[in-house]
């Protein structure tokens, strides 16, 4: 499915929405559809190549979210975020609690930095 430039940035995108766009082999899921998944890492990512995840919160009392993208590598995960920040910081800012990001990281990680 190809989705025009018009549409990405014409309304809102939630969840399901961003379901539709991604590729074949990549999910998108609520953080807190990943809080309640207790399965380990290598199940989660199970025949996907990416996991993008939406953290959503109060702010300014809005309701808005920040995706980010989960990548299972050879031997770590890669976490990206359009903020170039470090999922501690990211979570911190959100107010969100970190344990179930931290369980699916792990210790052996990689996140982009924003120079």
């Amino acid at each position: 499915m190809v989705i025009s430039e018009q549409e990405i940035v014409g309304g809102e995108l939630g969840i399901k929405r961003l379901g539709k766009m991604l590729p074949k082999g990549s999910k998108a899921i609520l953080y807190d559809t990943l809080v309640k998944d207790k399965r380990p890492r290598q199940q989660i990512f199970k025949n996907l190549n990416s996991l993008v995840v939406l953290y959503e919160s109060e702010i300014d009392n809005k309701r808005q979210g920040h995706f980010v993208c989960l990548i299972p590598r050879a031997h770590s995960i890669e976490y990206f975020s359009s903020l170039g920040r470090s999922p501690s910081d990211e979570m911190n800012s959100l107010n969100i609690k970190k344990d179930a990001i931290r369980r699916v990281l792990g210790s052996n990680f990689t996140y982009n930095r924003r120079n």
